[in-house]
């Protein structure tokens, strides 16, 4: 489990595929179906999509764009993640699934990646529950920064949309832009 935990955050191990691309723009570029979800996730160019990942609780899949160059944004990467719990009939609420959710990225966030909880926060977004995560982390060769997330239910999966933000642009609206321009039913 440690080694699937550890291949989720580190970006360099996604691959290329295919997104298919829509004619609906925002500021964050194209609109791109993720899988065979219905989802649409802006991003500037063709996102990075992680192969399929999976342990004895989760299946997930990662869609994330970076941009090329620090400074080329304010954030320095965002993305959305898919991810659907095996035993689904082990909670007995869309909020357990996503407690579950958040809490098992918490701690890989804290151990692995050596992060340190900011701020963590139970509420509400678009009707549905949610937890808000920031984790300050420290990543070779870009320094420290912010990660930010957002768990919710949708469907039979818990997503999770983020942005890594460097430390000087904490707050940025951008952050929450990105996240309210994901679409799903």
């Amino acid at each position: 489990m440690r080694n699937f935990l550890f291949l989720l955050f580190f970006l360099g191990l996604t691959s290329l595929e295919s997104c298919q691309s829509q004619d609906n723009k925002n500021t964050f570029g194209k609109y791109y179906r993720i899988g065979e979800y219905d989802i649409l996730a802006p991003f500037a160019e063709q996102p990075h999509i992680s192969p399929k990942q999976e342990n004895e609780f989760v299946t997930f899949i990662s869609y994330q764009y970076a941009y090329p160059k620090i400074g080329d944004d304010l954030n320095n990467l965002y993305g959305i993640d898919v991810i659907k719990i095996k035993v689904d009939t082990a909670f007995h609420s869309l909020d357990t699934k996503v407690n579950f959710v958040e809490g098992m990225m918490k701690v890989v966030f804290e151990t692995m990646l050596k992060g340190k909880v900011i701020n963590e926060e139970k509420g509400n977004y678009r009707g549905s529950y949610c937890i808000r995560l920031k984790v300050k982390i420290n990543i070779n060769n870009v320094g420290e920064v912010f990660m930010n997330s957002i768990f919710v239910p949708f469907d039979r999966f818990v997503l999770r949309m983020y942005a890594f933000t460097p430390i000087g642009n904490d707050g940025n609206r951008r952050i929450n832009d990105f996240f309210d321009s994901v679409k799903y039913k």
